[in-house]
């Protein structure tokens, strides 16, 4: 009997230093640790740091999530959180990663009480602290530091998508960036919708912090805050570019077109301007059932032809879109399936490849033959749309066609 009870005793002690050991059941917080936030620039929000035996470090962000945030930021006094940060958003820390994968419910009254591995094991994050939690808390229940403004447009109904809570502004990836996204940002601007998103090369690139990725948006959300996402602060090697938008500010639905190098406004090098913002196409997939699109926008019946590597110049500044691939009968080259605002193929970033177009007006074709060489019986063929001239092709050339 006295042999059972004494092994029983030695169970149940093992168990219990099991337990206070590796925290993997709920543990009473401590007097001997404090919580603080760092390197936010606003007492309410940062990088969470614990004391813990004299030390401070950080939480690894593995499972990190809004619930953890609301413990912690009622643990300091605040009356909610706003969002839950990843990947140091706040700056990486130094020494201890003290906490991983933490699992609050809401309602603990520290962050000690959470669920969590055992102080000290840096479950799935690595000794740089690329991976430190924080927090974005409400001072009280009317507080809302969040804040979204629109960076490097031509106007304020344009840009990149910046993102700031108090006085930390950061970016929005383009990753899966897509309209109903955009519509939300234009709508809590006080714009009546969008007219575009835009990516990376639209609209250049700014150094500061990468706020959030993969948002998924339905469109109706009253503010972008409340959208479904990747996570507040992630940024992984999937990160693409920058989100921007080209919002309807109600001076105009459709954008601008106009021909630049050729012959007055029927021939010349395609540029589309937002609100006097202009930049020119690629020529990748370019053909005449985009010029026909271009074409009717200018007022003309239809294209001639589609030019391709940049016939009548180089532009400058911005390349807006490539991969055009119209149909013909769209009223807009928007309306056209394309890769999308600034989301560039990499040769198509030197002006190399701008395309261009001539428009028929409805009147005459005035097509012009000439031979390029030493006399008027041989040489190059050479014909000419409205003073644009250029060569034929080679291919599947033979007697009949030289007759």
């Amino acid at each position: 009997m006295n042999s059972n009870k004494g092994s029983c005793t030695i169970w149940l002690t093992l168990i219990l230093v099991i337990l206070a050991g590796s925290c993997q059941a709920a543990c009473p917080p401590s007097s001997n640790r404090t919580i603080r936030l760092n390197n936010g620039g606003h007492p309410a929000q940062g990088r969470v740091e614990i004391l813990h035996n004299g030390i401070w470090g950080t939480i690894c962000d593995y499972s990190w999530d809004i619930l953890d945030a609301q413990v912690v930021c009622r643990q300091l006094g605040y009356d909610h959180a706003i969002t839950a940060t990843l990947a140091s958003s706040f700056g990486r820390g130094i020494d201890k990663i003290w906490l991983s994968q933490v699992g609050c419910g809401g309602h603990e009254l520290s962050v000690e009480e959470c669920y969590h591995r055992s102080w000290g094991d840096r479950y799935n994050c690595a000794v740089d602290h690329a991976r430190d939690a924080g927090v974005v808390c409400a001072e009280n229940v009317a507080d809302n530091p969040y804040k979204i403004r629109l960076l490097n447009g031509a106007s304020e109904s344009q840009g990149l998508v910046d993102i700031g809570f108090r006085n930390a502004w950061g970016s929005v990836s383009s990753n899966s960036w897509d309209s109903s996204d955009g519509e939300v940002v234009c709508r809590e601007l006080g714009f009546e919708g969008i007219l575009a998103t835009t990516y990376s090369g639209a609209f250049g690139s700014v150094y500061r912090r990468r706020w959030l990725q993969n948002a998924h948006c339905s469109g109706q959300e009253q503010s972008f805050l409340s959208c479904v996402n990747g996570g507040w602060g992630w940024s992984d090697g999937h990160w693409i570019g920058f989100a921007g938008v080209i919002c309807i500010d109600g001076n105009y639905n459709n954008p601008k077109v106009q021909l630049i190098g050729g012959a007055g406004n029927l021939s010349g090098r395609v540029e589309i301007g937002f609100n006097n913002s202009w930049g020119s196409v690629c020529d990748i997939d370019w053909d005449i059932h985009d010029a026909h699109v271009i074409c009717r926008m200018l007022g003309h019946p239809k294209a001639l032809a589609a030019t391709v590597s940049s016939s009548f110049g180089a532009g400058s500044g911005r390349v807006w879109v490539n991969n055009v691939q119209c149909h013909g009968e769209e009223q807009s080259i928007l309306n056209c399936r394309h890769s999308g605002l600034g989301n560039l193929h990499s040769s198509c970033t030197a002006h190399s490849k701008d395309a261009g177009v001539i428009c028929y007006d409805g009147i005459t074709s005035d097509i012009k033959v000439r031979l390029s060489g030493h006399s008027n019986r041989s040489g190059t063929v050479e014909l000419g749309f409205y003073g644009a001239w250029g060569t034929i092709c080679h291919h599947d050339w033979d007697i009949y066609d030289a007759n």
